[in-house]
C-alpha cells in the first residue's frame, strides 16, 4: 500500500478554508507562514488546483 504524504502547510490551508471560506489569498498565505507565491506553487503541487478552484 503506498503512503500518500501531504505537506502539512496544506493540510493546514485546507483547514483554515473549510473554517472560515471567506479569508483571503493574504490571510490564507500568512496562516500557513507562506507567501502568496509560495502558497499557491505548493497547493497546485499537492492538489492539482488552484487557490481560486
Amino acid at each position: 500500500m503506498e503512503v500518500i504524504q501531504t505537506d502539512f502547510r496544506i493540510n493546514r490551508a485546507v483547514r483554515l478554508l473549510n473554517e472560515n471560506s471567506s479569508l483571503t489569498l493574504t490571510d490564507l498565505a500568512s496562516g500557513c507562514t507562506l507567501s502568496i507565491s509560495r502558497l499557491s506553487h505548493l497547493f497546485k503541487a499537492e492538489t492539482g488546483l488552484t487557490l481560486r478552484e
